[in-house]
């Protein structure tokens, strides 16, 4: 379940440790359903990452918790080529947003 206590600001990336492929969380019931099911999520490893870029992560109990981690939008660019890349998209390397937010949302319009 999500705890109340963390600042998250939709929509999220899950960026999954060793793949290229991330998933769009784009609001706090889409978390709480990932939540739910954690066994397929890596503690320690898969990475969620707010509109912020702030990072989150799992501990071994599979509760989130916020890292010490931030990301800037470079960074956040740079994990959605990644994402546009595996899925054999063309034209990575024009991804480009003003802001993370907008960053992430375009995995929304990929699909």
């Amino acid at each position: 379940m999500l705890q109340p206590e963390l600042p998250t600001q939709f929509p999220l990336l899950l960026s999954y440790q060793g793949q290229q492929e991330a998933e769009l969380i784009v609001d706090k019931q889409m978390l709480e359903q990932l939540l739910q099911q954690p066994l397929h999520l890596l503690p320690d490893g898969d990475r969620l990452i707010d509109s912020l870029g702030r990072v989150y992560l799992l501990d071994a109990a599979h509760k989130l918790y916020a890292s010490d981690e931030q990301l800037d939008l470079a960074e956040v660019i740079s994990l959605i080529q990644q994402h546009f890349f595996a899925l054999a998209q063309s034209c990575v390397v024009k991804i480009q947003a003003p802001d993370i937010r907008s960053a992430l949302l375009l995995l929304s319009e990929s699909k």
